[in-house]
């Protein structure tokens, strides 16, 4: 416990500390000093107050907000922040209150950082499905950090949680991706239906079969190969 010599002057004040709190002292409305260690403290109760902070993490939920991506598509997103109070005099006398101030800057960050990325590409590019868990958090804590050091707050984590495309969008971009998928799958089948019909052909050699037959078995193999139905062998007896 600490005690201020003032305390024995007339109409003393007890507060106590708690490890997770840190409490600002004003005289006549002035800062006067921070308590940053828990434990029972007196004061002078003329012309002293004390205001509390908590220090411990906190967390803010942003649900569904709808934001834009770098083409335009409307999206919903869900994210998580996690801070702390680290300069307790700013939290105190800069801001209301260190929640609501961190709660109404970070969907205004969240849409300017989403509206730097596209949901998805088709290379190697970052985009918001791909690396929503590192470069495109890591950048989300950094532009907040930039906005609430006022208030005296340290970003520990600015995680996404949930994205996906607006339910008005949703279905079309569902079948382009399926329409893609199924464009790439067909294009890998071919460009293996080619090689194998090559390697066929390179196996038997020049004096096994004529120009004729190399074309006809090559047609053969890659209508067996390409083709999505199950195919049935037909013996030509001409």
């Amino acid at each position: 416990a600490c005690c201020d010599p003032l305390a024995f002057l007339p109409c003393p004040t007890c507060f106590v500390v708690r490890d997770d709190e840190a409490a600002v002292e004003l005289f006549c409305g002035k800062y006067s000093g921070t308590i940053q260690t828990g434990g029972f403290y007196v004061r002078n109760g003329i012309c002293i107050s004390v205001q509390k902070v908590s220090v411990a993490l906190r967390t803010v939920d942003l649900a569904n907000i709808r934001v834009v991506d770098k083409r335009g598509n409307p999206l919903v997103v869900s994210g998580v922040v996690t801070f702390k109070v680290v300069a307790p005099r700013r939290a105190v006398l800069d801001v209301q209150n260190t929640s609501k101030y961190v709660q109404d800057q970070a969907p205004a960050v969240l849409k300017r950082v989403v509206a730097r990325y596209p949901y998805e590409t088709e290379d190697d590019s970052p985009s918001l499905k791909t690396e929503a868990g590192t470069l495109i958090s890591e950048e989300l804590e950094r532009v907040l950090q930039s906005k609430v050091a006022v208030a005296g707050v340290e970003i520990m984590h600015f995680m996404i949680n949930e994205l996906s495309y607006a339910p008005e969008i949703a279905n079309v971009m569902l079948k382009r991706q399926a329409a893609d998928a199924l464009l790439d799958a067909r294009t890998r089948i071919v460009k293996g239906a080619v090689q194998i019909a090559k390697d066929a052909v390179g196996s038997l050699g020049d004096d096994h079969i004529s120009a004729q037959d190399k074309s006809k078995l090559v047609s053969n193999l890659l209508t067996v190969l390409v083709s999505d139905k199950e195919t049935s062998p037909v013996l030509s007896v001409s």
